[in-house]
């Protein structure tokens, strides 16, 4: 699964082999480096012969090795960290370290001054040590560990106290957001990778790291007497399990997140043949990098950080206003996930069915929304009045009367085809959906519904066709909840707010054409 190197040691020791999620390493080494899909990690140990004596040495090795058999890698890291930043703080003010005593600990503490959390991940390493029974952690120090009460940060402080920076995004905001990546990417400010990542981070709630792990065949499409329904298989990774991809959760996706998905693996597909690849197709990654060489079961496989800095990239193009703060929406994975998890919790879903959609062992980590959703939620969505923010619409065209341009190319066509068109693309030089010459680009978005949310789209003013839409989304919408029930999966509202935004600029059209604001005629150098 993961790949390991280790830096060859100048002395003759003896090879000791010790193992880390099942890789080899060698425990006699004074630096180990870890790369795996998550990040590189370098544990060194070569700093501290001068600070610490060779008896404390042995056993601080000892208990990160302890640490590396036991939990992953990274966990290990944060404890050498967490412990290097403490021998050598203790290192500057007292000197050689013999014996981890009582003096230092009070002396650290004081220094970490509020910073409980930086106090914990240290106390928790110190009292496995003495635990273990390793020699360096005397048994005063050891006491007051125990006594030290930390000041716990509260779970989920950001959902509860509706953080505009860091917790979830209101309705507005998320609208707001939905709408602007779809436009980034049809106007191809946004490439087709990074657009498929922004909607299963937003759709699924997914973390980086599961994203990662996703490969072609756990994207899948069965057919239920007749009916076709798509799944994504998504790998499990906070249940301290053995190896990555060791367990799953099976998630009904909607048709429109399926094509965005289909359309990307085609993509992904032709790289794949070109490249000439020996390996079966289903068992390369969706988000793939073809000059990453981790283990077999991950080659080709991004790294979070790889990820991470494309949806950055898309929150550097993003330009929407958040209602509440008077600037730019600060966009991240993380609040991605949390409006997810919030947004299910106000639709009705109870503790035990958000922990199974946030890929959660217990309820503890998921109360905070439950509690969001019956006590603020409401009451911050009603405080953002209509004399607050501008109506965030999620049609931004005008209504036109159907002139007499039947020959042109950019006519959207209706989605029965035998009926009339819906309206007509006013970009001149085509967008991610049609070229200049009409040419379909894309097979990702399904035509006409797509372009109900595109600043270029200007509809018909034909009420029957766009309300012949409006009842083809909405019963498919309600087909897909249904299908939720009736299969057992967690009814998952928020999976279906791809369709839910383009119903809103559907319905937005039809009003507009009832309330006459109709334009009589159109600018033939927009044609």
């Amino acid at each position: 699964m993961n790949s390991i190197l280790y830096f060859p040691s100048n002395s003759a020791r003896n090879k000791i082999k010790m193992y880390c999620e099942g890789i080899e390493y060698d425990f006699n080494q004074d630096i180990w480096i870890f790369k795996n899909i998550r990040k590189s990690y370098s544990i060194n140990f070569f700093d501290f012969y001068t600070i610490l004596t060779s008896d404390i040495l042995a056993n601080f090795k000892k208990l990160i090795s302890f640490y590396l058999s036991n939990y992953k890698v990274g966990t290990a890291y944060n404890y050498y960290n967490a412990l290097s930043q403490f021998f050598k703080k203790s290192y500057k003010e007292f000197g050689l370290i013999d014996n981890i005593d009582r003096k230092l600990i009070l002396f650290y503490y004081n220094e970490l001054g509020n910073n409980s959390g930086a106090k914990g991940i240290l106390k928790t390493p110190l009292l496995k040590w003495f635990d273990l029974g390793y020699q360096g952690v005397s048994s005063n120090a050891y006491d007051i560990l125990k006594k030290i009460k930390l000041k716990h940060k509260v779970k989920g402080e950001s959902v509860l106290t509706a953080d505009p920076i860091k917790g979830p995004y209101t309705s507005s905001e998320l609208s707001s957001t939905l709408i602007e990546i779809e436009s980034l990417f049809q106007n191809k400010k946004l490439s087709l990778e990074s657009f498929t990542l922004s909607y299963l981070y937003h759709c699924l709630g997914l973390r980086t790291i599961q994203i990662c792990l996703l490969k072609v065949k756990d994207y899948i499409v069965e057919n239920h007497g007749g009916a076709i329904r798509y799944y994504l298989n998504v790998p499990r990774v906070k249940q301290n399990l053995p190896y990555d991809r060791a367990e799953f959760s099976k998630f009904e996706i909607v048709s429109e997140l399926s094509s965005i998905i289909e359309f990307w693996l085609n993509t992904v597909k032709n790289e794949y043949i070109a490249l000439n690849i020996s390996m079966q197709f289903e068992e390369m990654p969706i988000f793939p990098d073809w000059l990453q060489t981790h283990e077999r079961d991950l080659i080709y496989h991004q790294e979070t950080e790889s990820l991470r800095l494309k949806y950055i990239d898309i929150s550097i193009k993003f330009s929407s206003i958040s209602e509440r703060t008077g600037e730019k929406i600060h966009l991240t994975p993380r609040r991605a996930r949390k409006t997810f998890a919030t947004r299910a919790a106000i639709e009705g879903k109870n503790a035990n069915t958000i922990a199974v959609l946030l890929d959660h062992s217990s309820t503890e980590s998921v109360k905070h929304y439950v509690t969001f959703a019956r006590d603020i939620a409401t009451e911050i969505e009603q405080s953002i009045g209509k004399d607050i923010l501008p109506l965030i619409m999620a049609f931004r065209g005008e209504i036109i009367s159907d002139a007499p341009i039947a020959g042109t190319k950019q006519r959207i066509r209706n989605n029965n085809p035998f009926h009339a068109d819906a309206g007509i693309c006013v970009n001149r030089s085509g967008c991610g959906v049609y070229s200049k010459d009409g040419d379909i680009k894309t097979i990702l978005p399904r035509i006409p519904f797509c372009c109900y949310t595109c600043p270029f789209f200007n509809a018909w003013d034909d009420i029957e066709v766009h309300e012949e839409h409006l009842f083809f989304l909405q019963n498919e919408q309600t087909k897909i909840l249904k299908g939720y029930q009736d299969d057992g999966h967690p009814q998952n509202h928020l999976m279906c707010d791809s369709l839910s935004l383009t119903i809103k600029a559907i319905s937005e059209v039809i009003l507009l054409i009832e309330s006459d604001k109709v334009k009589n005629t159109i600018d033939p150098e927009t044609i």
